[in-house]
């Protein structure tokens, strides 16, 4: 009997195993170069849990130097590196399968950092330069520099391998090396500890494709949806580091081991220059600088082409840009649902010049969900409450309002039912059946519900109270006199007489709500603020005929919106949406 359990358990362990492992995350080895300001994206995308959101566990490892990542890539040490691009190209024009997939930095960050004894760079003749490797970009840039003030390699000065900016700062406070060329932050480090700081690399090389995502182009192509989940993940980390200063610079003062001073002057000039690249593409002129430089020092053949097509696989980087739109369960299938918003939102995406994505959630509050932890970027979020409920859990702004036949505003609507007459409503209707909508609803739910409440009569306590319906229920059940005060909306009401669905005198409108702003699109808080504009603009040129091909009957375009649109929604749901 023991034996028999003993192998039951062992049998259930085997099955909460196998079934572990079925929903594991990926795993993905990313190789990196020394511990500098470039890597916090990746940092904090693994720490605010980006990639655990695309189902990834990423694990970044430093290398050696740039150089070792071709062993490692071709070897499957790492699945992705996110280093300087030299390597890179010498494999790919020898014929080998390395690529680039997107960019990571397309302008350079360093200056020339030098013992104080020197005061120019003339002064470094026979001085003994500290670089990251012979076949990296650290020389190339020295080089450069020494000879527009006259100085030549090999006669006029020494250059020693070092490895990355902190080994580098490490052997400058030694006197092992009299020059190192230092990024930001370690620059003002250097600085604060007296060393001399003799130039702008940038302003000597103003383009140069520093740093890139790169990977075997094989393993790349059948891992493709590994690839983009990974690009996606790290443009919101990207996007999350250039919204949020004060918890990126903790991040970069934690990894880099240095004081939040530093590192914050160190999150001011990399997203006030551009230094760490917003939308990841690669800076196609920097690249081409960087095969001019190697064509130079004869690491490649003089004819090596620049064009990118040689060295860069961009095919991963669009995928991962494509821009997800989402909405919710407007028509009667998801299928039906999707087919028209594509349509509306394929416009949008082309008129800002990105490719796109549609996204169709069965339950409303999962699109607020989605857009709230960045799994989507844009959403027609289906009402003012669905916005408000999102925004006060995190999601972005409002940046345009759908127009309904022609009008951005609507009104709720409290109808009696005939027969009931009141001195002084709503107090005198305390006690009376009470129908709202389901609570989905700004104009059915919220805004009859925060005013009748901020009356003094919260419904649950001072009325017969029911809530679920949907707003052509409230008036057929008000008109069949089934309850004594029903919410709707004055569009829908209009719409059913017209319709002869009710007749006019079907109950009778004893309230009527300030104007309510039609249905938001909204995006993601940390969306790229250029983008938004973009979409904004792309939305409010939609015009009464393209409404009529990609959006619903009596939807008729788009008027612009901010979040002061909807500000009185948002406290109305701050105060009342959870009772």
């Amino acid at each position: 009997m023991r034996s028999l359990l003993a192998l039951l358990s062992l049998a259930l362990l085997a099955l909460i195993s196998a079934s572990s492992n079925v929903s594991a995350d990926t795993p993905l080895r990313v190789g990196v170069v020394s511990r500098t300001f470039y890597y916090v994206p990746l940092w904090a995308a693994v720490e605010r849990g980006f990639y655990k959101s695309e189902g990834l566990d990423v694990t970044l490892e430093v290398m050696q130097d740039a150089t070792t990542q071709v062993s490692a890539l071709l070897e499957g040490k790492s699945d992705i590196t996110v280093a300087p691009t030299e390597a890179i190209i010498s494999n790919a024009e020898s014929g080998g399968p390395l690529r680039m997939l997107a960019g990571n930095s397309g302008k350079l960050s360093h200056f020339v950092i030098a013992q104080s004894k020197f005061k120019r760079i003339e002064d470094l003749k026979g001085a003994r330069i500290g670089i990251l490797s012979m076949m990296e970009g650290s020389r190339f840039h020295f080089q450069e520099i020494a000879e527009k003030h006259g100085l030549h390699y090999p006669g006029d000065y020494t250059l020693v391998q070092t490895g990355g900016a902190p080994a580098r700062h490490k052997l400058l406070l030694s006197d092992t090396i009299d020059v190192g060329l230092q990024s930001i932050p370690w620059s003002y480090v250097a600085e604060d500890a007296g060393f001399a700081n003799l130039a702008d690399v940038a302003k000597y090389i103003p383009d140069w494709q520093f740093t890139t995502f790169n990977a075997d182009g094989r393993w790349a192509s059948a891992n493709r949806d590994v690839v983009v989940r990974f690009l996606r993940a790290t443009q919101r980390a990207v996007d999350w580091m250039y919204a949020n200063r004060e918890e990126s610079v903790g991040i970069a003062a934690r990894e880099l081991q240095v004081k939040e001073s530093y590192a914050d002057r160190a999150w001011v000039y990399f997203t006030s220059t551009g230094a760490i690249t917003r939308d990841m593409a690669i800076n196609e002129k920097g690249l081409a600088s960087v095969v001019q430089v190697m064509r130079k020092a004869q690491l490649l053949k003089g004819d090596a082409p620049v064009e990118l097509s040689r060295y860069v696989d961009d095919s991963f980087h669009k995928d991962a840009r494509a821009i997800a739109f989402a909405t919710g369960p407007f028509l009667k299938t998801p299928a039906e649902t999707k087919d028209l918003f594509d349509k509306l939102f394929a416009n949008v995406a082309a008129k800002a010049g990105v490719a796109h994505r549609t996204v169709v959630f069965a339950d409303w509050k999962d699109v607020g969900r989605a857009l709230v932890a960045g799994q989507v970027d844009v959403a027609w979020m289906g009402g003012g409450s669905r916005y408000a409920e999102a925004k006060l859990a995190g999601a972005g702004p409002a940046i345009a309002t759908a127009l309904f036949q022609g009008k951005p505003t609507y009104r709720a609507l409290l109808i009696a039912r005939n027969g009931i007459t009141f001195k002084d409503f709503p107090k005198d209707a305390k006690g009376l059946s009470l129908q709202l909508t389901h609570r989905n609803s700004t104009t059915g739910w919220l805004a009859p519900y925060a005013w009748l409440a901020d009356q003094g009569l919260k419904p649950q306590r001072n009325f017969a109270y029911r809530e679920g319906t949907q707003h052509r229920d409230n008036e057929i059940i008000v008109a069949k006199g089934e309850a004594d005060l029903v919410s709707d909306s004055d569009n829908n009401r209009e719409l059913m007489i017209r319709q002869g669905a009710i007749k006019a005198d079907d109950g009778r409108v004893v309230w009527t709500s300030a104007p309510v702003p039609f249905d938001p699109i909204q995006v993601r808080v940390d969306l790229d603020p250029a983008l938004a504009a973009k979409f904004a603009a792309a939305f409010v040129a939609i015009t009464p005929e393209q409404a009529k091909q990609s959006m619903m009957t009596n939807y008729t375009g788009f008027a612009p919106a901010t979040d002061a649109t909807y500000a009185d929604v948002v406290e109305a749901w701050r105060r009342y949406g959870k009772d």
